[in-house]
């Protein structure tokens, strides 16, 4: 067997492990579940009027849920909360792990800027939410 008959034993294990490396990678990659964005929801649990030292002012508490298989680090939520006078529209954002399946409360607050204010549970709407 002369010398360009010989195969050369790196071509042979490259032509054996790159395939498989590149398709390890692949399938490792396919999988993409766990990198996903974090989804969930929003609900209004319940609210409150109440005064301060002349303030009035709405504490509304919010059921943050996660509806995804990722934890949740992050919720930024819109909401409006409309009253006789005005419409007030605020974004909180909540920093607190969420995992998946789970829920938590959170209670923002809105001061009105005139006392005779009021509100009703109808005119708290959620607006918008985003999850990280």
């Amino acid at each position: 067997m002369n010398s360009s008959e010989r195969k050369n034993p790196w071509i042979t294990l490259c032509c054996i492990v790159v395939p498989l490396y590149m398709i390890l990678c692949l399938s490792a990659c396919s999988d993409q579940s766990s990198l996903s964005a974090p989804t969930g929801s929003v609900t209004i649990d319940s609210y409150y009027e109440a005064s301060s030292g002349g303030t009035k002012g709405c504490i509304i508490t919010l059921k943050i849920a996660n509806n995804g298989t990722t934890k949740i680090t992050t919720s930024t939520i819109t909401y409006s909360v409309k009253t006789n006078e005005r419409t007030y529209k605020v974004t909180s954002v909540f920093q607190a792990y969420i995992l998946a399946g789970q829920s938590i409360y959170e209670s923002p607050s809105v001061t009105y800027y005139d006392a005779t204010e009021t509100t009703s549970l109808a005119d708290i709407t959620i607006l918008n939410s985003a999850f990280e």
